[in-house]
Parts: C-alpha cells; sequence; structure tokens
C-alpha cells in the first residue's frame, strides 16, 4: 500500500460546551489532497473525540466544521 504522505500542520486549541479542547492539524494526500483536524476533549468522565476531513481546495470546509463545533452540546 502506497504512503498516505502525511504533513502535521501544527497544534490546536479550541473550546467545545465550556470545556477545553486539544488537537492537531494534518494533510495527507489520498486519491486527492485532503485537510484534517482532531480535537479531544473531556466531559465529566469521558472523552470525546472529532474529526474533520475535507478536500484541500475546500477554502470554506474548515469555517463549516468551527461553525459545527459551536453547536456541540451535552
Amino acid at each position: 500500500m502506497k504512503a498516505l504522505d502525511y504533513q502535521p500542520l501544527g497544534e490546536i486549541e479550541a473550546e467545545i460546551t465550556g470545556s477545553r479542547a486539544k488537537g492537531f492539524r494534518y494533510s495527507y494526500q489520498g486519491v486527492e489532497r485532503m485537510q484534517a483536524e482532531v480535537l479531544v476533549t473531556k466531559h465529566g468522565k469521558m472523552h470525546y473525540t472529532l474529526h474533520f476531513f475535507a478536500p484541500d481546495t475546500d477554502t470554506d470546509a474548515l469555517a463549516v466544521f468551527d461553525a459545527m463545533l459551536r453547536t456541540v452540546q451535552f
């Protein structure tokens, strides 16, 4: 299997429903170049992982993900 050429893009922090979330951004080459983001947050005794994937050419995708994060409720 061909390597997917992962490239780290940096660490990120966000607030999700009043809880601190930490994560990282990266890109990789699959069928097309993709951008991705992973955030991990804790609520009570549970840890939640949120994943985001979109084509690298979709410049509005990250804004849509950020808007979606603002609607998360526990």
